[in-house]
């Protein structure tokens, strides 16, 4: 064997055993330094997001009240694949239904394949915060602690974004946007090449298109991410309590108030969420519920404009800010992105006046 003939042979042995190294200290390394680190279960996630009462906790007891009947199912249902073997007879939002709910979301979403096209990671790189993060916040890249958990096992950081980062998903849409997006991505996101995902719905008894069992989970789980970063609004903590003294042991029962689904004949057309008791219209509830967040943040120009933005070109022009949600007024901020609005002026011109004029002050109110 020449000299050559010995090196090349000598370099890839080398090569060979390097490899297997590499591949050894990336799995055992991490093994040794993490055993002694306990990981928090589905439980203690739940455990958490109840105590801090967050969005997350927030969120399912909505899905439970818009889908009540949906909500018994979850309940009864089985299935080894995602560990939910348990039949729960104490059947409201409590510890072991939202823990099951967690555990049957995650095991679809990782089964769907949602991590081929979604990270959940935000990278301290490139203004990663201010393309997925909590909009208007620039400190929110991911940490190591947000991953310890059963939920994060196997972690799905991602290496491709054809849709953007969900990791901290709850802060960006409401649920009944959610609701909308996972049945008809297009109805949410004009242009989005996201497929829909119908089985994960079905007709209740009045031939309504709402979530089933794994739909309902999924949601929850969706909603769960990045939960933990959000300070829940004033009137989730509002709603508990109310709820706490109306009905006896703090139970949301049947004397709460029902509150209308996100769905309708069509779930892409409603995505919203009705408003919990009838009183004066509030701006940023119907924002919110209208789906508007999906393109407008406060300070930060995303699909649309900012609402600074907005709100500086309408000072003082409330009127034609109102006949532009008519369609009887052509857009001043962005005109080359009107084309992207147009489908929303329908849902706007559906409002009340009262409603139009809330709204109206809402985004007047962003300086």
């Amino acid at each position: 064997m020449g000299k050559m003939e010995r090196f090349s042979f000598v370099a890839l042995v080398a090569g060979i055993m390097f490899f297997l190294f590499a591949d050894f200290i990336s799995w055992a390394l991490p093994m040794f330094v993490l055993k002694d680190i306990p990981k928090k279960s589905v439980e203690d996630l739940v455990a958490e997001a109840i105590a801090k009462n967050t969005t997350a906790w927030s969120d399912f007891k909505k899905l439970a009240r818009y889908y009540p009947d949906t909500f018994k199912k979850l309940c009864e249902y089985t299935e080894s694949y995602s560990g939910a073997t348990e039949v729960i007879k104490d059947c409201k939002p409590n510890e072991k239904t939202f823990a099951k709910a967690l555990r049957i979301g995650h095991r679809w979403y990782v089964a769907e394949g949602c991590w081929n096209c979604h990270s959940q990671m935000i990278r301290p790189v490139s203004n990663e915060t201010l393309r997925f993060g909590i909009p208007g916040v620039s400190n929110t890249v991911s940490y190591p602690s947000e991953y310890n958990n059963e939920l994060q096992a196997p972690v799905l950081w991602g290496t491709k974004r054809i849709g953007p980062d969900l990791i901290r998903e709850a802060a960006v849409h409401n649920v009944g946007w959610q609701v909308a997006h996972l049945y008809n991505p297009q109805s949410t996101s004009p242009g989005s090449n996201m497929p829909g995902y119908p089985w994960y719905y079905e007709k209740d008894k009045n031939g309504n298109i709402v979530p089933n069992v794994r739909g309902l989970s999924l949601l929850a789980y969706v909603m769960w991410l990045g939960s933990w970063e959000v300070k829940p609004p004033k009137d989730f903590r509002i709603e508990a309590k109310a709820i706490e003294t109306a009905v006896p042991g703090g139970q949301e029962a049947e004397t709460a108030k029902e509150e209308k689904a996100p769905a309708q004949e069509k779930v892409a057309a409603a995505a919203e969420s009705a408003p919990v008791e009838k009183s004066a219209p509030n701006g940023e509830q119907i924002f919110q519920s209208k789906g508007c967040t999906a393109c407008h943040q406060a300070s930060v120009d995303t699909v649309g404009p900012a609402l600074k933005k907005i709100a500086a070109a309408y000072a003082g022009k409330k009127d034609q800010l109102i006949k532009f949600f008519n369609g009887e007024h052509k857009a001043i901020v962005d005109p080359s992105k009107f084309a992207i609005m147009q489908p929303q002026i329908a849902t706007l011109k559906s409002l009340s006046d009262e409603e139009k004029n809330a709204l109206a002050d809402f985004i007047l109110s962003h300086k």
